[in-house]
């Protein structure tokens, strides 16, 4: 099993991603918890969504010696899950990441699709 960690970085987020087997996948909670979601709630509601739930990988790392297992979602859902969030129910810096990153997914797609 190949795996390799990139992390991509907006100007305050890092976004870590994880390729394992040719799929990159999102890590989640780190994310949630940047734009001041519960994760514990958003996991639930990752695992009751019929899209989502059938693309949720726990993956596991070691980034102190020790394995631990992150939640995590191929890009593409990751994307979707993401975009769900109206930057209107956030405030302050918050409303500010979700925008920056809702903003940088969709320049992101545009340039996919337009190869």
């Amino acid at each position: 099993m190949s795996k390799k960690i990139n992390t991509t970085q907006y100007p305050d987020i890092p976004v870590l991603s994880i390729f394992e087997d040719g799929v990159e996948y999102t890590v989640l909670q780190p994310i949630a918890e940047l734009i001041g979601l519960d994760w514990d709630e958003q996991l639930a509601a990752i695992k009751t969504d019929p899209v989502f739930n059938g693309h949720l990988r726990r993956v596991p790392l070691k980034p102190t010696g020790k394995t631990e297992y992150v939640s995590c979602l191929p890009v593409v859902y990751y994307m979707g899950w993401f975009m769900r969030f109206n930057p209107n129910d956030f405030t302050g810096d918050d409303r500010k990441r979700v925008i920056v990153m809702q903003y940088g997914m969709l320049e992101g797609l545009s340039e996919l699709l337009a190869q």
